[in-house]
């Protein structure tokens, strides 16, 4: 049995009706939604730290001690309550063997991990901090050379 064109037509608006109703459903379209998401990133960036990850002394080798520190600070001042932590793994190494250890406020403006590398080579760190009050924890990485 053939359907009449009207019928067609009637099931045609019916279903772009369907398709812009689910369009719209989705939050990031509606109106106001792009304001909303945009004051939410400028929240974010007040809460923005900044993290500068650095290796003392500059050039590093095998068994000699070294600090690695974190200058951890937002809007200029730095952030004395945080807990940081240092992700510390050899380049082209088993992922199941990263190092995690908690590092120690200088009681100026950064954070330090003090120890030795036995092995020569390129290193990655990821600095983990999160701020005492914070609802989230920011990350910072770097990379470094073991001679």
């Amino acid at each position: 049995m053939k359907l009449p064109s009207w019928i067609h037509a009637l099931l045609l608006v019916v279903v772009l009706l369907m398709i812009s109703a689910c369009s719209a459903a989705n939050p990031s379209e509606q109106p106001g939604a792009k304001t909303a998401a945009a004051d939410a990133a400028k929240a974010e960036e007040g809460d923005q730290l900044q993290i500068v990850v650095s290796t003392s002394p500059d050039n590093v080798t095998v068994n000699s001690p070294v600090n690695l520190t974190a200058k951890v600070s937002k809007e200029s001042q730095p952030v004395t309550d945080a807990t940081v932590q240092f992700e510390i793994w050899k380049a082209g190494g088993n992922p199941d063997e990263h190092l995690q250890a908690a590092a120690s406020f200088d009681k100026k403006d950064s954070y330090v991990l003090r120890g030795t590398f036995a092995e020569k080579g390129s290193y990655y760190v990821i600095v983990h901090v999160t701020p005492k009050n914070a609802a989230r924890m920011q990350m910072a990485s770097g990379q470094f050379e073991v001679k």
